[in-house]
């Protein structure tokens, strides 16, 4: 069994280490009070702890364990007269059904645990096979997606935005694809999220808003008076899509900012208000159009949309 404790770098963040050490200190004891003298518990690491039941085989009994566990671990932890409330993640794997060499079990209970925790934490999950497979789609999708950046296998497509009264496109929404060479056009909601995630996000984008340039530019010579929105993820803000960088986009086009905008989530401002509130600042002060996409469909806060 992999034991993690959800957001613990959050405490050593808002507390300091040595309130983080106690807590380590005092969920070691109580972990130990749920289990046996035979069974085997080790700290790996961080907030991670290791646990070896050799005498137990029945699933039955497993769940009885690990809800004891979790129960304990979910008491709050009074430190100098302050009660913090943690929560726990468990991966589980089973010997000999998933395998008996150490190296494969750890790695097992490792993917077990991580599906827990991109579902949110809090909870518990038994290794399936399943569970490999995906994380080998995944290490290929990151392999290509790397790939495919150096290939230049994206492309922009075009969502005309047409203004009904005059029956003109005024502008567009440029949407990414993906090209590959195998599977095709792949969309977006099966790579983007692993590219937030592996931090190749900032290179997509970058290459996105240079072909957005180019298309607004392409529009101006023809004498196309157009518009083109553009998504912004979150993790490209700040530091991944800088002001200055879009700024010195639209300069070396020769477009003008107020024909580029850039849509934002609502998510995105309840991430980090603060920051994405001086992006936001900064790129209307040069001039280009900001949109909050998504707007309804989520938290709907007015005092964001407002703000």
């Amino acid at each position: 069994v992999l034991i993690d404790l959800d957001h613990f770098r959050r405490v050593n963040e808002g507390y300091g280490l040595p309130i983080g050490d106690n807590i380590l200190k005092d969920a070691t004891q109580r972990i130990n009070h749920c289990v046996k003298a035979s069974d085997l518990l080790a700290r790996l690491g961080g907030d991670r702890f290791a646990l070896v039941l050799p005498e137990v085989i029945e699933t039955e009994t497993i769940d009885q364990i690990m809800a004891r566990l979790q129960k304990a671990l979910a008491k709050p932890f009074v430190i100098e007269d302050t009660a913090l409330q943690m929560h726990t993640s468990l991966g589980i794997t089973l010997c000999p059904r998933d395998g008996c060499e150490i190296p494969r079990l750890l790695r097992n209970a490792e993917l077990a645990l991580d599906r827990v925790k991109a579902s949110g934490g809090n909870n518990r999950l038994y290794y399936d096979p399943s569970l490999a497979e995906a994380a080998e789609f995944r290490r290929q999708m990151e392999n290509d997606l790397r790939q495919a950046i150096r290939q230049n296998e994206f492309e922009l497509f075009l969502q005309p935005i047409i203004d009904l009264e005059q029956n003109l496109t005024t502008g567009a929404e440029a949407l990414i694809r993906w090209r590959h060479p195998k599977q095709g056009l792949v969309q977006p909601d099966t790579f983007i999220p692993l590219a937030e995630e592996t931090g190749l996000i900032e290179d997509i984008g970058l290459w996105a808003l240079e072909t957005a340039c180019r298309q607004l530019a392409e529009w101006q010579r023809a004498g196309h008076d157009r518009y083109l929105s553009l998504n912004v993820s979150g993790r490209q803000i700040p530091s991944g899509l800088p002001p200055t960088r879009v700024a010195d986009a639209v300069a070396r086009h020769g477009v003008e900012p107020g024909h580029l905008a850039l849509e934002i989530t609502e998510g995105v401002l309840l991430a980090d208000t603060v920051k994405a509130l001086s992006w936001l600042n900064a790129l209307r002060e040069r001039g280009f159009r900001i949109y909050l996409d998504d707007f309804g469909t989520g938290y709907s806060s007015l005092s964001y949309l407002k703000r």
